[in-house]
């Protein structure tokens, strides 16, 4: 009958393949941050990968139980409010574009540190956080 042979019929798939799954990540960034450690020197390469979806308009560097005397960003960044607990960072006219990178350079007085980091797109939303150890170089 009809019915028998409808049933049998699979509906069929547009492009052979499943519709993408949004999983909340659609815009996010994928950010890699490493940094090198020369005596009191720690300078800090955020990396925007080539797949990101958005460009890095902000990063919040933390570093407990150490002093930062001193910060500096990628040209057109400002400076952090404060030196203590939690610095952030941001610009208006240069992000990290998706496969770029920027640099950030700060002078600390410990030297087994962790640096906790968070990177934010141009309407403060955050893109990625982690956190990292300096590659040492020199006590």
């Amino acid at each position: 009958s009809t019915e028998s042979s409808f049933v049998l019929v699979e509906p069929e798939k547009p492009g052979g393949k499943p519709p993408a799954i949004d999983d909340g990540t659609r815009g996010a960034a994928e950010v890699k941050v490493i940094a090198k450690q020369i005596k009191d020197i720690v300078i800090i390469r955020v990396t925007n990968d080539d797949d990101s979806q958005a460009a890095i308009y902000g990063m919040s560097i933390e570093i407990p139980n150490s002093a930062v005397q001193a910060f500096r960003g990628p040209s057109d960044w400002n400076k952090p409010d404060s030196l203590s607990g939690e610095m952030n960072s941001s610009t208006l006219d240069n992000p990290i574009e998706p496969g770029k990178k920027g640099y950030f350079k700060l002078k600390i007085g410990a030297s087994d540190i962790t640096i906790n980091w968070t990177a934010y797109d141009d309407s403060d939303g955050m893109l990625d956080e982690g956190n990292t150890k300096p590659i040492s170089r020199g006590k």
